[in-house]
């Protein structure tokens, strides 16, 4: 029981961030994802944008942390969206459930969908995001989804890890495996063998099972943190889109 009702601390781990705080690049705005609760992102915006790019960041920190991270996924002439989920940063609220933090991911885009009519939709998703990030290329007009260390779900990690946990105790398990089967959209991911968090067969699995959808860019020399920082992920993501 107190496993089950203590998930959130044991996944999330965010930074909260004062009221007044003010990004060093881009602005805030707010989406209201609830009566008297908001979702703060972060937006660099560009002017006459080919597009935008939903970035989703992991599971720890907040924007001002994950700024840098943003840089990496901040390419060509796009405008880069990125939320902070419920309790993380400026955003208002806590985490509770995968369905919250789902619904939440998906009034965000549908508020920048209609604020930018954009010509093309780029989703990334980092470690945690990643789930979200499948979610949303899943359920909506998506041109290009990007996925860095992902997992096939938080399930199969726990059982490649060993951890003694039931499933039927997960209250969060982002199942992108089920999801990329539903995904119209072309997928890269990027992943690291060193990768001590997300075991990299995780995405062995999901090439494997999705070869003509999926790309995967094995990324050396780097772990679980430095995937989202290496120079081939900003080079390819240029490139692609």
């Amino acid at each position: 029981g107190a496993l089950y009702f203590n998930q959130e601390k044991l996944l999330f781990h965010p930074d909260k961030l004062p009221t007044d705080f003010v990004f060093r690049d881009g602005f805030e705005e707010k989406v209201a994802v609830e009566k008297d609760i908001n979702i703060s992102c972060l937006v660099l915006e560009k002017a006459q944008a080919d597009g935008i790019i939903i970035y989703l960041h992991g599971n720890r920190g907040s924007n001002r942390r994950c700024l840098r991270q943003a840089y990496q996924v901040d390419q060509g002439n796009y405008t880069l969206i990125m939320p902070d989920y419920r309790g993380y940063g400026k955003s208002e609220g806590e985490m509770l459930s995968e369905e919250q933090a789902t619904a939440d991911i998906q009034k965000v885009y549908d508020h920048f969908v209609m604020k930018y009519i954009p010509k093309k939709i780029v989703v990334a998703g980092y470690s945690m995001g990643s789930g979200m990030a499948s979610y949303l290329a899943e359920k909506n007009k998506v041109d290009q989804l990007f996925l860095i260390a992902p997992f096939t779900s938080l399930t199969d990690v726990k059982d490649m890890k060993h951890v003694p946990v039931p499933d039927i105790l997960m209250k969060y398990d982002f199942d992108t495996e089920s999801r990329i089967n539903n995904i119209k959209c072309p997928i890269t991911i990027f992943h690291a063998p060193n990768d001590n968090v997300v075991p990299f067969k995780c995405s062995e699995i999901l090439t494997a099972l999705f070869p003509t959808k999926i790309k995967l860019i094995t990324l050396q020399n780097v772990g679980h943190r430095g995937a989202i920082f290496a120079d081939e992920l900003s080079y390819i993501i240029r490139s692609t889109i």
